[in-house]
């Protein structure tokens, strides 16, 4: 199983067609992971928290955690953020953290665009001792645990109105480049491409205290394949959301967000994979919890969870 690990890591590494940064299926109670346009959307300051495992059962999968905070400021005319992330994928660990800001500009009597930047630090960690290679004695292949430190820019815009919202946003503008080599040798030579992400949902009443909230993701990365995320979801009474996701070629996905109290909000959710991984472990699980600083008087923005 190492070597598994030591070639499916070697190949992300040379840059062959894989997309680099963690995937959510809570994604849609997760935005400022992904846009710093976000900041501030929630009109409270919010403090959310995920951790993912993916594939479970299958030695050395990613597993992932974030952390983020996020306030409007100057009375609501701006938000500012943070988010810490670390991502674990076998023997390698990266540690992101990354400050946020967004300028928010109305749009019609309810609406709100936003526009954000980011800058941001990524510690990659490396423990070649744990790489198990085939073939004992390869000098291309480094030695002992190496660590690198990596600056970026990221930029986004999002827009939120009463009844629909929409995103988009390059989290790093900057294309990293890694290189493991060492005393001369080849090594290994890791190119980290650049994401796009763009998303975008509905909230159509159905009925006393029912909304149905179609939305979709997609996330477009050179010389890989789009990633696309189909969602249908059911919000009950402001309080419970239920719905299912499929993220076409990769999984299908059911998840729940239930605002426990006005402040407290706790959100799961299940991929069962359908691709050819399927065989080899028993799917992928998330757990988010999330606090709104609200007080007498002050309100969230939107109750739909936009």
């Amino acid at each position: 199983m190492k070597k598994l690990l030591t070639i499916a890591f070697l190949g992300a590494s040379l840059s062959l067609s894989a997309q680099q940064d963690a995937q959510f299926t809570n994604y849609l109670f997760n935005k400022m992971a992904l846009n710093p346009a976000y900041a501030g959307m929630r009109g409270v300051g919010t403090l959310t928290g995920l951790y993912r495992q993916q594939w479970m059962g299958f030695e050395g999968a990613p597993s992932t955690q974030t952390l983020s905070f996020h306030a409007p400021v100057a009375d609501d005319r701006m938000g500012i953020g943070a988010v810490v992330s670390r991502d674990q994928i076998g023997f390698t660990q990266t540690l992101d953290i990354s400050g946020n800001y967004a300028y928010r500009i109305p749009v019609g009597e309810e609406g709100v665009l936003g526009l954000g930047i980011s800058a941001s630090l990524r510690h990659v960690r490396a423990d070649w001792s744990k790489a198990d290679p085939a073939e004992l004695g390869d000098m291309d292949i480094p030695m002992g645990v190496q660590q690198k430190v990596l600056p970026n820019f990221g930029a986004g815009a999002f827009v939120q109105m009463p009844m629909w919202w929409a995103g988009v946003s390059v989290p790093e503008l900057l294309r990293s480049n890694l290189d493991w080599s060492t005393n001369g040798s080849s090594g290994v030579y890791a190119l980290r491409r650049r994401h796009i992400f763009a998303m975008g949902g509905l909230s159509i009443p159905m009925g006393e205290g029912v909304e149905f909230q179609p939305s979709v993701g997609l996330k477009f990365v050179s010389n890989a394949p789009a990633s696309a995320d189909a969602t249908l979801a059911f919000m009950f009474l402001e309080k419970l959301t239920l719905g299912a996701n499929w993220r076409i070629g990769d999984s299908v996905d059911g998840f729940l967000h239930w605002r426990i109290t006005p402040a407290i909000r706790l959100g799961m959710g299940y991929d069962y994979t359908i691709n050819k991984l399927q065989n080899y472990q028993s799917g992928s699980f998330e757990v988010l919890l999330g606090y709104d600083f609200v007080s007498e008087g002050s309100r969230i923005y939107n109750p739909r969870f936009f």
